[in-house]
């Protein structure tokens, strides 16, 4: 007999449920943002890489480049809970392909690049772009798609942002080298448009139960499949568990989980922005510093996919603050530069790289085990304000030290304190929600 589709007004019915594909369609879609991931991370690399180029031509002192890029930070954290919102209500698919359009054609723009104010609006509009194609989106989509797998298809599709710095940050650095840093902008921002966006427009769709599908590929049982076909509010998957972001922001949790997102990307963001300057400092070319940041990336690989896989087994708490702890030590590896010279730059590329893909792929994860998922765009768009304050103030602070006592030394125990107290915000944090059951 087949069900009819009934139902309250209201909820949202989900289409009849197919038998499950020999691919999980899920996977499509975690393809399709590694791709996109694959082009925003190295997007990313090229504020490093096309640093000292800028900053050379226009004559521009560090402090003065890095409050530009502070800008577009803050400016992009501001936006995060807007598309945090617009991904709950609107879906992927509507709000991805617009995300990565404004990045693209933002890097077009930035290749004509010849003062300061268009430096301050192009960044941002870059930075509000960027949040509409970022984790924060896609995290969203990838958690209605995957329950008992969430961590390693979140794992997975990290994977893009680790081969994309990897691969595009040293070709950055031949391509600043041999054609200049505007003509490597247009060719990211061209590449984004052609590839990323109608990869996006074809492949993404935000629910299972919207192909009638389930989460993880699961084959219903009869009397689900009934619920589910009838559109009951109370069917598996139907309505999403959670809080709300008011509910959120209430809670200890949410802030300590702001303050552990906010210390490292003050240390992170200020390293990744300086990293080429800081290497070059050293005598290394800027090709070979490129390299070394590509090397980060494509170690955080082990980071990215081994944290991840090992969330859905462990605490992603303690996941989490383990993955900040081994950055410290990776970090106290870079102030022996001066003295130990390779010797600690291979130490602080394999520490910090391996661990630095962790903190990507956990927190997503984090704020589910913490909050759900009903609003898991909104509440992750609002932590990413904390994030990119964090993010704003370490470049500037990274630059500030340098212009003023001729090296980065003070910054980088600054950025060890910085990660070490995100280590105690995550451990102290505990969920609000409880666990789901494991029947």
């Amino acid at each position: 007999m087949t069900p009819v589709m009934l139902g309250r007004p209201g909820v949202r019915h989900a289409a009849p449920v197919k038998r499950q594909p020999r691919i999980f369609y899920g996977w499509w879609i975690v393809a399709s943002f590694l791709v996109t991931l694959f082009f925003g991370a190295g997007i990313g690399a090229t504020h490093s890489v096309f640093f000292k180029p800028i900053s050379g031509e226009f004559g521009w002192s560090r402090t003065a480049l890095s409050t530009i890029l502070a800008v577009n930070a803050l400016i992009g954290g501001l936006a995060a809970p807007f598309w945090g919102r617009m991904i709950d209500q609107w879906g992927g698919r509507a709000i991805l392909p617009v995300g990565a359009s404004l990045v693209g054609c933002s890097l077009l723009l930035l290749g004509g690049l010849d003062s300061m104010w268009q430096a301050y609006v192009l960044y941002s509009l870059l930075a509000i772009g960027g949040g509409g194609m970022s984790l924060i989106p896609m995290s969203s989509v990838i958690s209605h798609w995957f329950t008992a797998r969430r961590g390693f298809a979140m794992g997975i599709t990290l994977i893009g942002a680790s081969l994309g710095t990897m691969i595009l940050a040293p070709t950055a650095g031949v391509i600043a080298e041999s054609l200049g840093w505007r003509t490597g902008y247009r060719i990211y921002g061209l590449a984004l448009l052609v590839v990323a966006v109608p990869v996006l427009l074809v492949a993404v769709r935000h629910r299972p139960q919207d192909m009638g599908l389930l989460p993880d590929g699961r084959t219903p049982e009869p009397e689900a499949e009934e619920t589910l076909l009838a559109g009951d509010a109370a069917a598996p998957d139907a309505r999403s568990p959670g809080v709300s972001l008011r509910e959120a922001l209430r809670t200890r949790t949410f802030w300590l989980i702001a303050l552990g997102f906010s210390m490292p990307m003050f240390a992170i963001r200020a390293l990744f922005i300086h990293l080429v300057p800081i290497l070059t400092d050293q005598g290394i070319s800027a090709k070979m510093a490129a390299t070394a940041y590509g090397l980060i990336a494509g170690l955080s690989l082990i980071g990215r996919v081994g944290f991840g896989y090992a969330a859905d087994r462990f605490s992603k708490r303690g996941m989490y603050a383990l993955c900040y702890a081994v950055q410290s030590v990776g970090l106290i590896c870079l102030i022996g530069l001066d003295s130990f010279g390779t010797v600690a730059l291979v130490a602080f590329i394999v520490i910090f790289g391996t661990s630095y893909g962790g903190g990507l792929s956990l927190a997503p994860l984090l704020i589910t085990e913490c909050f759900g998922i009903a609003s898991m765009g909104a509440i992750f768009g609002a932590l990413g304000i904390a994030a990119m304050v964090g993010g704003a103030i370490g470049p500037v602070f990274a630059g500030w030290t340098y212009d003023t006592l001729g090296s980065y030394e003070l910054a980088f125990f600054v950025f060890v304190g910085a990660l070490l107290i995100a280590v105690a915000a995550i451990s102290a944090c505990r969920p609000v929600i409880e666990a789901p059951s494991s029947s």
